[in-house]
């Protein structure tokens, strides 16, 4: 199992104190995110934990090379992780594609960020392994996972339903992509106050948008019209000092217009 140390030399913001794995009880930032290997305990725990939360486990996909990524706590039990697929590009066989596929964290253990530090190193192990795109899904019921893969580069690029057999339910999907040849370009809530808020179909047009989140109607009409999902804002991002309207008041989505090349 190859070990991953995030952020040792740094302070953590909750303590004050030098980041090392004696943090793993009491803050976040002494997690190691750890690759699990095939047929090991941790596998074993990971899915243990993915089908308590889920109801259900998703097999692995032999057709392409699964990467495994944990945390665990000081017990050895998995408390976070994901599954990253990485797959030759259909198109263009000399590129690859990673797809961020199952992921799971303990309830004890949510709101600490161990997602995004996984993704993090999932960034990374899929660059090096010389995959130039990454895409994943998030249902549009779930705005923390959204977060955290915003957080982690990753655009909204498309919504659609999916049936969930072993739920018997249905669920609205976000879809993600991100370019691994660049660096993303975070957008601030002060730079996106800027941009005018839709209320209507009619109201799409300019280069940046404000939508309310959740609402269908408006995001489906902005993704087919070129837009691209940047930001999920909360109502805590706003500035405090900001005289804000009631869409503020509730979760919002920022798209920008995508740049086509003369």
């Amino acid at each position: 199992m190859g070990e991953f140390e995030i952020d040792e030399a740094s302070i953590c913001s909750e303590c004050g104190s030098p980041s090392h794995a004696g943090h793993m009880q009491t803050c976040s930032r002494g997690f190691l995110v750890e690759e699990a290997l095939r047929d090991t305990d941790e596998e074993r725990k990971f899915f243990e934990l993915y089908r308590k939360e889920h109801g259900y486990t998703k097999p692995y996909n032999e057709s392409i090379e699964p990467h495994l990524f944990v945390i665990q706590d000081m017990d050895k039990e998995v408390i976070a992780g994901e599954v990253v697929e990485i797959q030759q590009a259909e198109q263009d066989k000399e590129k690859k594609k990673a797809y961020f596929r199952m992921k799971v964290v303990a309830p004890s253990h949510r709101n600490k960020g161990l997602m995004e530090r996984i993704e993090k190193v999932a960034i990374q192990a899929a660059i090096e392994a010389g995959c130039d795109e990454a895409w994943a899904v998030a249902g549009s019921g779930d705005p923390k996972a959204m977060r955290s893969l915003i957080k982690s580069g990753f655009l909204i690029l498309g919504r659609a339903r999916k049936i969930m057999r072993e739920k018997n339910a249905q669920e609205d999907e976000y879809y993600f992509s991100r370019d691994l040849t660049t660096e993303p370009r975070a957008v601030s809530s002060v730079e996106a106050m800027n941009a005018p808020v839709v209320q209507d179909i009619s109201d799409l047009g300019g280069e940046t948008l404000l939508i309310p989140y959740q609402h269908e109607t408006l995001t489906d009409a902005a993704l087919s019209q070129g837009y691209i999902g940047k930001q999920l804002f909360l109502p805590k991002d706003w500035p405090a000092t900001a005289e804000l309207g009631e869409v503020f008041q509730k979760e919002t989505l920022y798209f920008e217009k995508i740049q086509t090349k003369e």
